[in-house]
């Protein structure tokens, strides 16, 4: 017997609202504890990232400068031994690299050198020559003007350049080295600047040392950098150097001044390895320094410290490039600035929630509870659906008849959402059945990465194969790329007869479609390869799939009319796509990308760059690339093909035909079969035999789909 649900709701009252009440409650406190862990976690992320890329900045300056000065050098534009020609390379290149304080090049043979230091807007040359008879060292000052006829007045005795922390530490490792942070040579300046310098060792072809060249940075830089970075109310970043001699010392703060200070009374100070503290007097360092534990098991991480009472977050997070010094990053944050506004509405909101339930219960002492499990249920399952979790579920039977017919309408609409879900992307039908509003045409521009797929030869094997046979096998091929491209976050957009057209990036963003999308070409071929095992072990041809890839701007939404629309991409990046899969054929590939995916697909995966090809009913060229995996699991010989296939493309693309040929030979030998090779080839050898006019741009027009 079946009752109307209006006279069993007094009776479901006090055990919903109660349970209603309960859930809210911890619920909130539980978010609560999740936004601020997730608020401090990207508070502290980003102030690491900004930093490292701040300091990888400076470090890259300083490498970029001594490598472009050691080139020139070998090269034998530069000649060593002469002073005035490194100056005038030195110049220039000194006022490119703002973030450089001084640079030097000291020869092995005598000491001698020569160098240049920035002092404001101003560039002073720094000689350092030998005494013939004394066998002393004398540096003298130059204005830039001046060099080399009008030195300054001043003139000093150094010791020997040879002797420097920098010029010891490359003879030693013959390779470009960092120094620690240490007082650069005082010279002519009246105090001296605490830095760091990357040195550079030149050999002959006989591995004789001749000279070694170094760019100095300021380590002040970062301080003043630091200054000037917001890090919640009154957290503050800092650099922590590990030295040799087993020391962590404190290099760069905001006040600049105070680690000059430190570093002052710290001459030849040998002994306290935390000695770096004494003269900061900031506590809040002192604190993060005493708890930072002796040996870092982690690359990153997070503590908790107590100074003067007040709660502090301590994180820590090593530079990311293993070449760089060893520097550590410290950030220091007061718990009370991330946590202090989130706790108060936590207690806000749970006291709330505790006035509701006292006047739940008062209102539900005359309500009964034997609807309360189906209504539960029914909550669950509405909760569930609008998520998209419309899995088949046995139907929940109530005496109420009110319940039973709202728990068959349910399993009625999941079966038509099931079906729904078929025919559209899942993620669309989520942000539908979501938003609670009725499908519109519209779409919006966005940037996503557009797939397409068609199986070899199809027609062919159609033809062989019984309509039966054919569409079992396809749905099995449809199947495992399908569901490869929904677990990499992509979108079926349709399926044409044998081929498939999919895109990464909408309806859900995602700021790694190309990465996504490249990852699923390539599981998609590696799962191909497992089924052409079982298909032909069981008599059924073979499918081989030529994929391409594209990413570009587009206009992604719902087209079509007002009584039938299709959520797909529209615009000249799906049709460029569309003609990248047809490449394939042409090149004898799999996967073809553009450049434009290879560029947003990043260092993750490794492609080798094939042609710059003008595309049927194009005339702008763009680079192909065939995709050769994910840099995680290919092999060392994966990798070197792509680099010295790059090498031959651009020998190609620079006209040098003969370089070319070498490279593409090379290949030949090691991979007999590689038909882009064979391609290239024959072209160079075309080309060298009939070499192309001086608008020859290097790109080959496809006059075939």
């Amino acid at each position: 017997m079946k009752f109307p649900f209006r006279t069993a709701l007094v009776t479901i009252l006090v055990v919903l609202v109660t349970s209603t009440a309960l859930i809210i409650g911890i619920s909130s406190y539980e978010n609560g504890q999740a936004i601020v862990a997730n608020l401090l976690d990207q508070v502290i992320e980003q102030t690491n990232s900004r930093i490292d890329q701040q300091i990888s900045g400076l470090f890259q300056d300083a490498a970029e400068h001594t490598n472009l000065i050691a080139q020139l050098i070998k090269s034998g534009e530069i000649d060593r031994q002469s002073d005035e020609q490194l100056v005038r390379f030195f110049l220039p290149a000194m006022a490119a690299h703002r973030s450089l304080m001084s640079c030097f090049a000291v020869r092995e043979a005598d000491g001698t050198g020569i160098g240049i230091w920035r002092d404001g807007q101003t560039f002073h040359i720094w000689q350092v020559v030998r005494d013939p008879e004394t066998k002393q060292f004398h540096m003298r000052d130059y204005l830039a003007q001046d060099f080399p006829k009008k030195p300054t007045a001043i003139e000093r005795d150094i010791p020997d350049p040879r002797t420097r922390p920098w010029y010891r530490a490359a003879r030693q490792s013959k390779q470009a080295v960092w120094t620690e942070t240490y007082h650069f040579l005082p010279a002519f300046v009246e105090q001296a600047t605490l830095g760091l310098t990357f040195a550079m060792p030149l050999f002959n072809s006989e591995g004789k040392l001749l000279a070694v060249v170094e760019s100095d940075l300021d380590v002040g830089q970062v301080s003043d950098f630091l200054k000037h970075l917001k890090i919640g109310q009154n957290g503050i970043a800092f650099i922590v150097e590990f030295r040799r001699d087993g020391k962590r010392r404190v290099i760069a703060v905001p006040d600049r001044r105070k680690v000059q200070d430190m570093f002052d009374s710290l001459r030849g100070d040998a002994g306290n390895p935390h000695a770096s503290l004494q003269n900061l007097g900031d506590s809040r360092i002192d604190g993060f320094m005493n708890q930072l534990p002796g040996e870092l098991v982690n690359e990153k991480g997070q503590f908790l410290f107590v100074v003067d009472g007040v709660r502090y977050v301590g994180s820590y997070d090593r530079l990311d490039d293993p070449a760089a010094p060893e520097w550590l990053i410290g950030v220091v944050i007061p718990e009370e600035d991330i946590m202090g506004q989130v706790d108060a509405g936590i207690r806000r909101h749970v006291l709330f929630a505790w006035v509701i339930l006292l006047i739940a219960i008062g209102i539900s002492l005359y309500v009964s509870a034997q609807v309360a499990r189906p209504l539960e249920y029914l909550s669950r399952e509405t909760e569930a659906i609008a998520q998209l979790q419309i899995e088949p579920r046995p139907v929940m039977h109530s005496v109420i008849r009110e319940v039973d017919q709202l728990s068959l309408a349910i399993e009625e609409m999941k079966t038509g959402l099931r079906s729904f879900q078929k025919y559209v992307p899942a993620e669309l039908v989520r942000s539908i059945v979501r938003s609670g509003q009725e499908a519109n045409l519209g779409g919006e521009a966005r940037e996503v990465t557009i797939f397409f797929a068609d199986i070899q030869g199809f027609t062919t094997i159609a033809e062989t194969m019984s309509p039966e046979e054919l569409v079992s096998q396809l749905r099995e091929y449809l199947t495992a790329l399908s569901g490869i491209i929904a677990a990499t976050q992509g979108t079926v957009d349709k399926y044409i007869g044998d081929a498939i057209m999919a895109f990464w990036g909408a309806p859900s963003l995602d700021a790694q479609h190309a990465l996504h999308a490249c990852v699923a070409a390539w599981r998609g071929q590696q799962k191909l390869a497992e089924l052409r095992s079982a298909w032909e072990s069981s008599g059924k041809p073979p499918f081989h799939t030529r994929m391409g890839l594209n990413t570009g701007n587009v206009v992604v939404g719902n087209i079509g009319s007002e009584s039938r629309l299709n959520y797909t991409v529209m615009g000249d990046a799906v049709n460029l796509a569309n003609r990248i899969e047809g490449l394939n054929k042409f090149y004898g590939t799999k996967i073809l990308i553009t450049e434009t995916t290879f560029a947003a697909a990043g260092e993750t995966i490794v492609a080798r760059p094939l042609d710059r090809v003008s595309v049927k009913g194009k005339t702008q060229g763009v680079f192909v690339y065939e995709l050769l995996g994910l840099r995680s699991e290919v092999s060392r010989d994966v990798i070197d093909l792509a680099e010295r296939f790059a090498t031959g493309v651009q020998h190609y693309q620079n006209r040098a035909w003969d370089d070319a040929l070498t490279v593409f030979h090379a290949v030949l030998r090691e991979r007999p079969d590689d038909v882009p090779s064979k391609l290239m080839v024959e072209r160079c050898q075309s080309y060298k035999e009939s070499p192309p006019g001086p608008d020859w741009t290097g790109i080959y027009h496809m006059e075939t789909k």
